[in-house]
């Protein structure tokens, strides 16, 4: 073979081949160190762009599906006074047939009415101030649009009708029970109050029972998103170690290899030392 003592050809090479190995180490040492697979544009492209796009959708459904369980909660607390207030009809109408008893005396029924109306008024406080942050949830009723996902039709309304206390749904302010005829008054006003109060009730649940389910839906799409993520730009430690001892072994490999084309030109030498 040729000898030369101005280029050693194969300790270029061999210097050549250990940057590359060594440069494979380092990104090794880089995602071991870091945990993630992609680390910088250049380790993959479009595995970041992809993994940029995942994420904005992470955020998106996940602070979604947070506006929806705050929605839930919303309604839960309107469904919690409503259940208040129909055990407060319920003892009023429970009153008002007692009273519609023809053995008692006027002012029997003057005791039963003490009872009523302090029922009254404290119906007449949870229909008005019944709020959820700032918002009226019973009282004249309510409509709130949320965005629960990512992009524009990914918005719900939430609906509470209206309890309206004086009049319309509640209309039971004026009542009392203090004689037969007042009594049989009470009971129509009431029976009316349960219908309106039933139907608000009914829109609560409903929507309580479709946002919880959409609730769970949107945390299994941001667990399956984020584990899409996951996949793309965090690094396999398995698999990484073993790539680490590989090598590790290989840039030993190479610096022997560089020993021993350095180690060429001592052949020239030895060569002309025999002239």
């Amino acid at each position: 073979m040729p000898l030369y003592i101005r280029s050693n050809i194969p300790s270029m090479t061999a210097q050549r081949q250990l940057g590359i190995q060594q440069r494979g180490l380092n990104t090794t040492l880089e995602r071991l160190a870091s945990g993630k697979r992609i680390n910088n544009a250049k380790d993959d492209p479009a595995g970041l762009l992809l993994a940029a796009r995942l994420g904005k959708s992470i955020t998106a459904w996940q602070s979604g599906s947070n506006s929806l369980k705050l929605g839930l909660d919303l309604i839960n607390t309107a469904d919690s006074y409503l259940t208040i207030m129909v055990e407060d009809l319920e003892r009023l109408y429970q009153l008002a047939s007692d009273a519609m008893n023809g053995l008692l005396s006027d002012s029997e029924r003057g005791l039963l009415n003490e009872e009523y109306s302090r029922i009254l008024p404290e119906m007449q406080r949870l229909a008005l101030n019944t709020k959820f942050l700032d918002q009226t949830l019973l009282a004249g009723g309510m409509t709130v649009s949320i965005r629960v996902g990512e992009g524009t039709a990914n918005n719900v309304t939430i609906q509470i009708g209206a309890l309206t206390y004086g009049g319309g749904g509640l209309a039971i302010s004026a009542t009392s029970i203090t004689s037969q005829g007042a009594a049989s008054s009470a009971l129509q006003a009431l029976s009316n109050a349960f219908s309106a109060i039933g139907q608000v009730i009914a829109q609560v649940g409903a929507q309580g029972n479709a946002f919880t389910k959409s609730a769970d839906a949107q945390d299994a799409l941001v667990e399956n998103l984020t584990a899409a993520k996951s996949r793309i730009i965090n690094a396999d430690l398995a698999q990484e170690t073993t790539n680490l001892t590989n090598q590790q072994i290989i840039v030993q490999a190479g610096i022997s290899a560089l020993v021993q084309a350095n180690s060429a030109q001592s052949l020239a030498l030895g060569l002309l030392q025999s002239l």
